[in-house]
């Protein structure tokens, strides 16, 4: 009877281990928004800042406005351009997408306007290359004279070039967006 009640007893013990290892096992991912002190970890000391507003209550639909998002606008590229050009360069650091839209009227077969997106490219030395690099092109025919496309951004400063057939106007514009 001794002998089973220490066996028992041991394997009582050997059981609450190995649950209690069990269940101190950390089962959750890292989540940034609850590292309140944004040391890398998840420690008692962001259980101490998360103690001051235990309890606390709110809008959950509230909307969250990010103070330090990058600010785009559209830009026109050509206005009523008549001959071949060159654009400005432009600036698209922390852009994805750029959305461009185009008109070029009074387009008839066969004529074409070519758009040329270039890029620029950085060389080790974070100098510019000699030469830009294109990026995409497009072809405006009468078929589709206007139009509006998503491209991703092409590179951190591109620009455009635009062959014109004739004096034809051309209206292209463009503006950045994140994602």
């Amino acid at each position: 009877m001794r002998k089973d009640l220490i066996i028992a007893v041991l394997l009582t013990f050997c059981l609450t281990a190995t649950l209690f290892t069990i269940a101190t096992t950390q089962s959750q991912e890292y989540d940034p928004w609850t590292d309140l002190n944004e040391d890398g970890k998840i420690d008692i000391l962001d259980v101490v800042g998360m103690t001051s507003i235990y309890g606390t209550t709110g809008d959950s639909t509230k909307s969250v406005n990010v103070a330090n998002w990058p600010v785009t606008k559209q830009q026109t590229v050509f206005w009523a351009q008549t001959t071949d050009a060159w654009s400005s360069d432009y600036n698209a650091s922390g852009f994805g997408h750029m959305h461009l839209t185009w008109k070029v009227p009074g387009l008839v077969d066969p004529e074409k306007v070519i758009l040329r997106i270039y890029s620029y490219i950085r060389n080790p030395s974070n100098e510019y290359e000699e030469e830009d690099l294109e990026a995409q092109s497009l072809e405006i025919t009468y078929a589709n004279y206007k139009g509006a496309l998503t491209l991703p951004v092409p590179s951190e400063t591109f620009l455009f070039y635009i062959d014109l057939p004739a004096a034809r106007p051309a209206y292209v514009a463009f503006y950045l967006t994140y994602a």
